[in-house]
């Protein structure tokens, strides 16, 4: 869940495409059982750390929370109390042996993980899609630099070779 972002080497030219998917609904909705639509209004569940709901503010918190509970701890980037202890190095296999747990279960349909590690309802996330959501998703292309660069380019490289360009700078797009 930490791993957001994307990464651009030297010497390439990345171009980018964001797409957004909305997901709105009706009022009306809310009247159909919660089971049956699979969405949740942004006013049905209540964060501890985040003040919108959505399905990824969710599970990091409840990832935040498992982790604590079994580690005692949680690692750096996730949501915590200013009196919650953040993981060391010597609680690093605890912490990804939660973290493989929670990936478990947010995959496994089943109830398997919840049995083979006597995890209680209190360990139970419920992170529903939000009934009004919006997500991105990206494509990227990456080719790499040409060495060939115009004249009056080359005064936007500081009168540097275009070598010196393709060795340590990126292009995005």
């Amino acid at each position: 869940m930490s791993a957001f972002g994307l990464l651009a080497k030297p010497g390439s030219e990345v171009r980018v495409v964001v797409s957004p998917k909305i997901m709105t609904a009706t009022e009306k909705l809310r009247s159909i059982p919660l089971k049956k639509r699979q969405c949740l209004f942004g006013d049905e569940k209540s964060l501890h750390f985040y003040r919108t709901y959505t399905q990824r503010n969710c599970a990091l918190e409840c990832e935040a929370n498992f982790t604590l509970d079994f580690c005692k701890c949680v690692l750096y980037f996730m949501p915590k109390d200013s009196d919650t202890r953040i993981c060391s190095r010597k609680d690093m296999e605890c912490a990804k042996s939660a973290r493989k747990v929670m990936e478990l279960r947010l995959t496994d349909a089943s109830d398997n993980v919840s049995t083979t590690f006597n995890l209680t309802n209190r360990h139970s996330c419920g992170c529903l899609p939000g009934c009004f959501a919006v997500d991105y998703t990206s494509k990227l292309t990456l080719t790499t630099l040409t060495d060939k660069v115009g004249k009056a380019k080359l005064e936007y490289l500081g009168n540097k070779p275009p070598q010196y360009f393709k060795k340590n700078m990126a292009v995005l797009h």
